[in-house]
């Protein structure tokens, strides 16, 4: 019998029955219909193409993140969703652990900046991990930073009627998308199937989260008001995705039939190619004066290739 995969597809060392305790903290599901729109559309193909981890299960929530990711990247960090933002929670208020590259963008490797050590080994730190291609999920840099570190899944900032004038005139400032407290709106934590919110998560992000909500996202959940509504189920890997049915039209009856419209013979005389002919008749019936017909036919297309200047011909016979 082999081995069971993961209760949690990012987190390999919960396997078998191992679970941890639900939080306790309320927290209210995602209501915002931007940020739900703008979220579920990552979740619902997350759901349908995952990446996979070391071991080959898929990683829902880290394919989310990339996907945030990429559209900061796409718009030089002026954007309002921040992915997997690792914060410092030595400090009041907890603080965003930044690049040691590019001090605008939150870096995507927080564990270094936990580290004693210079800017410089930060930076091949961080790049060394992009390289490897996440070889560490959220869970393992969390367990790994202990209580100095916690990475929610989706900072949502502060964008003011204001702010967007100035973005969409191009004088917004970056330090409005930077994802310290005073410029976030809430704290969305995506749970997809199989993951549950802590205790210990809880109250870390609400510390974080400071006077901005703090909501829950569960893409998957039975009830619509909660979930996605991701029209197509989850599909595991390996997994072959169950054929569509096909409708045939419905039929629709009428008293008087539609005119036939008569079809041009598409050769002339109702001639056609020889060797059509010769294919649809049985070997039985090709004695006689048809073969001798057929070798005749050869012999005058022979002839008459020099005046075709070495066109291909087509042999016509009748049916």
């Amino acid at each position: 019998m082999g081995s069971r995969p993961p209760k949690r597809a990012e987190e390999p060392q919960y396997g078998g029955d191992q679970t941890r305790p639900e939080a306790t903290t309320p927290v209210a599901p995602l209501a915002n219909p931007l940020d739900k729109g703008y979220l579920c559309g990552k979740c619902c193909p997350a759901l349908l193409e995952p990446m996979t981890n070391r071991r080959g299960y898929p990683m829902y929530q880290r394919t989310v993140t990339r996907s945030i990711w990429d559209d900061n990247r796409l718009k030089k960090q002026y954007w309002r969703y921040k992915g997997e933002v690792g914060y410092d929670m030595t400090k009041r208020p907890p603080a965003p652990i930044m690049s040691a590259s590019e001090e605008t963008r939150p870096s995507t490797f927080p564990l270094s900046a936990l580290q004693s050590i210079n800017r410089a080994a930060r930076v091949a730190a961080e790049e060394a991990a992009d390289a490897a291609g996440d070889p560490l999920t959220r869970r393992e840099l969390e367990t790994a930073g202990g209580k100095r570190l916690r990475i929610p899944d989706v900072i949502v900032l502060r964008c003011p009627p204001e702010l967007l004038a100035e973005l969409k005139a191009g004088a917004a400032d970056i330090r409005h998308f930077i994802p310290v407290q005073q410029n976030i709106e809430r704290i969305v934590e995506i749970k997809f199937e199989g993951d549950s919110l802590d205790e210990l998560q809880a109250r870390a992000y609400a510390k974080i989260a400071g006077e901005g909500e703090f909501n829950q996202l569960q893409p998957e959940h039975s009830d619509p008001e909660l979930s996605c509504k991701c029209r197509e189920k989850r599909r595991r890997p390996g997994q072959v995705a169950a054929p569509v049915p096909v409708r045939a039209p419905a039929r629709m009856t009428s008293r008087r039939s539609a005119p036939i419209q008569p079809q041009p013979a598409p050769y002339p005389q109702g001639m056609r190619p020889i060797g059509e002919t010769l294919e649809a008749t049985p070997t039985s019936q090709v004695h006689g004066w048809p073969v001798v017909l057929a070798g005749v036919l050869v012999v005058l297309a022979i002839a008459a290739a020099p005046e075709t200047g070495g066109a291909s011909l087509v042999l016509l016979a009748a049916p």
